[in-house]
Parts: structure tokens; C-alpha cells; sequence
């Protein structure tokens, strides 16, 4: 399970040097709310996944712009 987390994670996120984008992740692991801010480090690799796992309702996520 925590390999298939990890993988997950490396598969939808990658390195980037862009400055003005922020990115949040939330993850519920034994009903606690743990938060991480990725911002100006990581972009999405694929949108396109995200809505294939969304579908597949193995991830809830929800896309803000501003």
C-alpha cells in the first residue's frame, strides 16, 4: 500500500522551477487532515490522470484558478 502511495505520487508530480504557480496537496491518513505545500518545487505532470483516477474514484480533487 505505501509503495502504490509512492508511486502514485512520482506518476502525478514532478519537479519544476516555475515560481508563480502553487500547488497543495491534502491527504485524509487515519482521519487527520496532513497538508503539504509544493508550491514553486512541483507542478502536475497530467491532467488527464488525475481525471482517470478521479473516475476511477481511487483520489477526490478539485482544481482552483486565480
Amino acid at each position: 500500500q505505501q509503495y502504490f502511495e509512492i508511486d502514485l505520487l512520482e506518476k502525478l508530480f514532478k519537479k519544476s522551477n516555475r515560481k508563480n504557480e502553487k500547488l497543495y496537496l491534502y491527504i485524509d491518513k487515519d482521519n487527520k487532515l496532513i497538508s503539504f505545500d509544493f508550491s514553486d518545487k512541483f507542478e502536475v505532470t497530467s491532467y488527464k490522470y488525475l481525471d482517470k483516477l478521479l473516475d476511477a474514484k481511487k483520489i477526490d480533487y478539485s482544481l482552483e484558478i486565480v
